[in-house]
This record gives C-alpha cells, structure tokens and sequence, in this order.
C-alpha cells in the first residue's frame, strides 16, 4: 500500500476511475486472457471444399471429348472456390456425367491453394475415372 501513499497518487482514486480499477481488477483475475484476446484474437480455421458437378452427355460426344469438358469445369470450380473465399486451403472437385439413367464419375480433381497457385492444370490435380466410359455406353467404335 505503500504505493497509494504517493504524494502524486490521487487519494480518492478508487471513486474517480471505477472503469480502470474495474478493467485492471479483471485482467488480474483472468490471468491476462481477456487483454490477449482483445489485442490477438483466436486464430481462424482455415477449411477445405467440396464441389460436385454432373454433367450430361451430349449427342455423338466421344469419351475424350467429355473428358476435356470435364476437365474444363473442374478448372473453372477450383479457380472458383478459391477466388470466392479466402479461407479456404484445399478444393476437391467431383465431376459426373449422367447418360441416359446411368451415372458415373468421369474425374476428381484434389488441390491445395498453394499447388494452385504454382499451376493451374485440372490434368496435373486430378484422377481419372477410365472405367466410366464403359459404364456411360461410350465406348470406341470397332
């Protein structure tokens, strides 16, 4: 108390300041938790999406041709997803197509924001799915 003795200590100092004794009294009691929150706030989670697009198989389109148009969303999705929100850190992106009443994966393209970013080719990311030709009917001409 020694302190509060100060000659240049105001002696009614508890009544004039309630607010800093009040503020004081708290980050004391919370340990300092509350300061460093209000000076560095928690972290924020940074998350991964998930894009899925079916496509439909045009008339006369041959397997390869829907590949490069499968190829060509999964691109435009990525870009996309990343564009639109900052947090985001990875893309997966799920392409379908759909023949009549069958449907099957053509390609899944899986990407950080970083490899991204260094190179933006779906063909690089991405796995494909050969089997769906054969589950789509589109198989080669003998």
């Amino acid at each position: 108390m020694r302190a509060f003795n100060h000659p240049n200590f105001p002696r009614d100092f508890w009544r004039t300041y309630p607010l800093a004794v009040g503020l004081s009294t708290l980050l004391v009691l919370t340990g300092g938790w509350l300061g460093s929150q209000a000076i560095a706030p928690a972290m924020v989670q940074a998350s991964p999406t998930r894009v899925d697009v079916t496509l439909d198989v045009l008339d006369n389109e041959t397997f390869d041709l829907l590949l490069r148009r499968a190829e060509a969303v999964a691109r435009a999705a990525a870009q996309r997803s990343f564009d639109r929100e900052i947090l985001i850190t990875e893309v997966n992106v799920v392409i379908a197509a759909r023949k009549g009443n069958n449907l099957a994966p053509i390609l899944s393209l899986q990407v950080t924001r970083e490899n991204w970013r260094d190179r933006p080719d779906p063909r690089v990311w991405s796995t494909y799915y050969r089997i769906s030709r054969r589950l789509l009917n589109l198989e080669s001409p003998r």
